[in-house]
């Protein structure tokens, strides 16, 4: 988890440079906190306020909601489909800078999007992303940035990664308790 507001700093991305917020002033990181201090909390990542909230009691009435499953010690991992595909195995990051989701070529080859020859980075567009019954179109993506050892590493398939910029209009939140993702669009 990387927690970031507006200040003189700068973070870097692989795909686009120093990241930016919308009033084009840097972003600068404040800090990163595990997944493992996440789990102790009802923790909600609210994008629109830029604020991270712990709560250790309660309960979030969301728009959307789906399994969540925590892995080793901070992997967390969910459904969702690409382009119209069959329903695979995410894993879900909240800290991708300014990229919405990556896969591993497969996936992307699958999913009809042209991926340049030659390995690296390269920028792509994905048409459609769901988390759950949370549905993105013209996902900013990048290819090349999933880790090889993660498509088949854990003994199962993940067939993708939503992150940062796929979130960006949500609060999204981490109910270890239940093990749920629960999406809100804040109002």
């Amino acid at each position: 988890m990387v927690i970031a507001s507006r200040g003189a700093g700068r973070s870097r991305s692989p795909a686009r440079g120093p990241s930016r917020s919308r009033s084009r002033r840097p972003i600068r990181c404040q800090g990163a906190i595990g997944t493992s201090v996440l789990s102790n909390f009802l923790s909600t990542v609210d994008y629109p306020a830029g604020k991270l909230v712990l709560r250790r009691n309660g309960r979030v009435r969301p728009e959307h909601s789906m399994p969540m499953w925590y892995l080793g010690d901070h992997f967390l991992l969910s459904h969702g489909t690409v382009n119209g595909l069959e329903r695979m195995v995410f894993l879900v990051d909240t800290g991708g800078g300014d990229i919405g989701f990556t896969a591993p070529p497969a996936t992307f080859e699958a999913a009809g999007i042209p991926i340049p020859p030659g390995g690296g980075l390269h920028p792509v567009t994905v048409d459609e992303v769901t988390l759950g019954s949370v549905i993105r179109r013209r996902v900013p993506g990048l290819s090349g940035a999933f880790p090889d050892w993660f498509e088949h590493g854990f003994g199962f398939r993940i067939g993708g990664l939503p992150t940062h910029e796929f979130f960006k209009p949500y609060a999204l939140t981490f109910d270890f308790g239940r093990m749920r993702i629960l999406v809100n669009t804040p109002r």
